[in-house]
């Protein structure tokens, strides 16, 4: 039972330095601080490629993504935008309010979230 114990405390710490690994760099998704603008109250009826050309007036694109239920299979209402240089997503953040599909989306810089490390328990 205690090694059991061990051994998922051992996982659980590896995981969670992983998580931390991939929260301050490039993470699966693509998005990396000062490039990714991360965009809330996006339509159901918005599209990917729609995004990428609206957000092209501000510069080259990496990528666009979009994230979607895993049960319905429809969009969330949210997605991010990572651009080639910081001075497009800059510019981007700068020239809020963006309209499209005639709704307001709300466009934020992309912050990592970095987990707090808890003091170690000893059993």
């Amino acid at each position: 039972m205690r090694l059991s114990l061990l051994r998922w405390a051992a996982n659980v710490s590896s995981q969670r330095s992983l998580r931390f690994a991939d929260s301050i760099g490039n993470n699966s998704y693509g998005q990396m601080p000062g490039l990714t603008v991360y965009l809330t109250h996006v339509k159901w009826i918005t599209g990917k490629n729609q995004l990428e050309h609206y957000f092209s007036r501000y510069g080259p694109i990496m990528s666009v993504n979009m994230f979607f239920d895993a049960e319905t299979g429809l969009h969330r209402g949210f997605a991010s935008v990572t651009f080639k240089n910081k001075e497009s997503a800059n510019k981007a953040i700068e020239q809020r309010p963006h309209v499209i599909d005639g709704d307001i989306v709300d466009l934020e810089p992309y912050v990592p979230e970095i987990s707090v490390r808890k003091k170690d328990v000893t059993l």
